[in-house]
């Protein structure tokens, strides 16, 4: 054991001593220094989980749980295609399925054809498939075909194959299963517009008179109400009697009540709209034809 140093005197005192020889102080061994130490943790080691609670015991509350939000589409690459959008519900109309254009729209009905054919029935897909390949074939320039629901007053919506020829004229076929039957035919219908210079002629002719005929009179003398509601009832009076007479002329003149106040189509629309019916006639003879050989 190595001496020890008093620490009041400083006198070496031996290492056995445990008061100082010369002063008597109580003497202490020096402590050795405390080597430093690193502390590993051993990763191996798992963390402890603790246990669940007992029944009974209170429990935390729980965490709330976050609402899963779907992720928004990927970006469309440039150039690719839109989807198209979903179909639309079909309307409700006045025949609980859909709605469909009045038949009296299209015009008046000039000239038509309509057959029966016996237990042919089943072959009314066959026939339309092959009258519209016919249509196409026949190369019409302006020619529009168009399947529509056409509807007459109360009756029953009725599909029509609608072929337009876009000056004024338009067929309706229509091939549909009557009984165990097939029910063919079309109609031709002509646009007809409102004659202006005849409406024009009557009506400024009519109200010029009335106003010259109440100016002389004074009749514009009384008060505003009283004096205008009498010329009204003098014109509406006045323009009565010529414009049924325009009618009955008409009637007489060319067969038509509304000659003299509608206007047809003239005379090359005409010859357009009867050779458009002549090769419906023709396409529809040959759909039956080669529906019948298949």
């Amino acid at each position: 054991m190595g001496s020890i140093i008093c620490p009041n005197c400083g006198t070496e005192n031996p290492g056995e001593n445990q008061f100082c020889q010369s002063c008597g102080k109580a003497l202490s061994a020096p402590k050795p220094a405390a080597a430093d130490k690193t502390v590993i943790a051993d990763r191996s080691k798992k963390a402890a989980v603790p246990p669940p609670p007992s029944v009974g015991a209170a429990t935390s509350a729980p965490k709330p749980v976050r609402e899963t939000q779907t992720p928004p589409p990927p970006p469309m690459p440039v150039g690719a295609a839109v989807p198209p959008p979903p179909p639309l519900a079909p309307r409700s109309g006045p025949q609980g399925d859909y709605q469909a254009t009045s038949i009296n729209k299209l015009g008046i009905c000039t000239d038509g054809w309509s057959d029966v054919i016996e237990e042919a029935a089943p072959l009314a897909e066959k026939i339309k498939q092959e009258f519209l390949k016919e249509m196409n074939a026949a190369v019409i320039p302006g020619l529009h075909m168009a399947e529509s629901n056409l509807v007459s007053g109360e009756s029953e919506v009725r599909s029509y194959q609608l072929i337009y020829n876009g000056k004024g004229s338009s067929i309706a076929v229509r091939v549909a299963p009557f009984g165990k039957d097939l029910a063919i035919s079309w109609n031709l219908f002509s646009q007809r517009s409102i004659n202006w210079l005849t409406v024009g002629i009557l009506g400024g002719s009519v109200f010029l008179i009335t106003f010259l005929f109440h100016l002389v009179n004074g009749a514009f003398n009384t008060y505003f109400f009283v004096g205008f509601f009498n010329f009204i009832t003098t014109f509406l009076s006045w323009l009565l009697v010529p414009g049924l007479g325009l009618l009955l002329f008409g009637k007489i003149m060319r067969d038509k009540w509304l000659a003299f106040y509608a206007k047809d189509i003239d005379e090359f629309a005409a010859d357009d709209a009867a050779a458009l019916s002549t090769v419906v006639d023709n396409a529809l003879s040959l759909a039956v034809e080669k529906a019948h050989d298949k």
